[in-house]
């Protein structure tokens, strides 16, 4: 089964915009032991949020980020029958929200004020909630059951030994089978297809123009890329930028500091809100939207196995343009620290950030899209920083589960069938 994100925008009443900030604060700073939703009995959700973004347009607008097992519908309709309460709460306070009407009509609310997401990336494809929950357990299951072991049993004993266990236990019968298979055709989207006829109308673009020199063709192509590279370089060079202000005058304040930091680490995972301007104009608009897209197919036909461009710590995370893409919207779900956070795009993807940042005003100063920009290290953390805004509300359904731990669980329940010896079995014996 595939996993899928929405993010819900909705416009907040100006009158109202505190409270929903205190309502929303009040079971964000103690999500544990929160009674406004029962976030327990929602079967399928992966990760949530709720955050208001104050500078909307035309006012101050609430955007719900969900990520989940399944179709939209069936989330939202689980969503409305177990927290029907909280969300008549919650978007009480938005101005086209009717409460007292029908859960059918609270769900189609919801999925009208859905907006498209340009970029949404899975760590672990495929992989339900039901089976990260489970899988966990079975790992403590098999962990406390090897202490048991007389000490010097051989590895292929170990494992022989830790089959019959699981063989034997009724509540672990599941476990006993493969996981089901996450195959390409659920990965992929009916844009691929649309997207690999455009690129085979271009590659093959003398038969449906009637040219018989494919010279001419590939001079005519190369000229308009020529054209386009030209633009870009262009802009690059006038458009606006801090690339020249003193590090120390492009910090944020450290009362908008403050306030970030107080919400972080508080678990193993944390949660990034950032709302950026996109540079004006159709050409940066449709930049962004081809590197968007281009990383959105790369996640998740490629990158759907625990690293995307070798960052290891990202559960969820999307990019979506807002406000008549006035605004570039960036959410992720991720392990560590923000500073670690940071640092790994820093050395692992700073390409690719600065592909799609580099279209938003006053990033760092980037050259032919990908060069510059993030590598810039202060300037770069300290744009991040200043692009960032409060979560009120988060939530997540296996807080103390690394991307790393999730994978780990599933390659152990992969091991216990199938043919296994030597080098494999011990490496899998150490994943206990």
């Amino acid at each position: 089964m595939r996993q899928l994100g929405l993010t819900i925008l909705s416009p907040i009443d100006q009158a109202q915009a505190a409270a929903l900030d205190t309502l929303l604060r009040s079971a964000g700073d103690d999500i544990e032991n929160q009674t406004l939703i029962p976030f327990s009995t929602l079967t399928l959700l992966h990760f949530a949020s709720w955050v208001i973004f104050t500078d909307g347009t035309p006012g101050p607008q609430l955007i719900f980020e969900s990520n989940f097992d399944g179709d939209a519908t069936s989330f939202l309709r689980q969503l409305v029958q177990k927290a029907r309460p909280a969300l008549d709460q919650i978007y009480s306070h938005c101005t086209d929200y009717a409460a007292g009407k029908s859960n059918e009509t609270v769900v189609q609310y919801l999925l009208a004020h859905v907006l498209y997401t340009d970029t949404f990336y899975v760590s672990c494809g495929g992989l339900t909630l039901t089976q990260i929950l489970q899988e966990d357990e079975l790992h403590s299951r098999i962990e406390e059951f090897l202490g048991q072991l007389p000490p010097g049993t051989d590895a292929a004993a170990a494992r022989r030994s830790i089959q019959n266990f699981v063989g034997a236990a009724p509540d672990l019968q599941w476990a006993s089978q493969p996981a089901p298979p996450y195959p390409l055709r659920e990965r992929l989207r009916v844009r691929d297809f649309a997207v690999l006829i455009i690129l085979l109308a271009v590659l093959f673009g003398p038969l449906c123009l009637g040219l018989k020199d494919w010279g001419i063709w590939l001079a005519i192509v190369a000229l308009v890329l020529l054209m386009l590279y030209a633009i870009l370089r262009r802009k690059e060079a006038t458009d606006p930028s801090i690339s020249n202000t003193p590090v120390e005058d492009a910090q944020p304040s450290l009362a908008k500091m403050e306030q970030l930091v107080s919400r972080e680490n508080r678990r193993p995972q944390n949660h990034l809100f950032s709302v950026t301007t996109v540079k004006p104009g159709m050409f940066r608009y449709a930049l962004l939207k081809v590197v968007l897209g281009a990383i959105e197919f790369i996640g998740r036909v490629a990158s759907y196995k625990g690293t995307l461009s070798g960052i290891p710590s990202i559960h969820f995370a999307r990019w979506a343009m807002i406000n008549d893409s006035k605004h570039l919207l960036f959410l992720s779900n991720f392990d560590g620290s923000w500073e670690h956070y940071l640092g790994e795009f820093i050395d692992q993807a700073a390409h690719g950030l600065t592909g799609v940042w580099s279209n938003a005003v006053n990033f760092p100063r980037a050259w032919n899209l990908i060069q510059g920009g993030a590598t810039d290290e202060q300037r770069f953390k300290d744009y991040a920083r200043g692009m960032q805004y409060y979560t009120q509300l988060w939530y997540s359904a296996y807080p103390f589960l690394s991307v790393v731990n999730v994978l780990n669980n599933a390659a152990i329940r992969s091991g216990l069938s199938g043919p296994m010896d030597g080098q494999a079995l011990d490496a899998w014996l150490r994943r206990f």
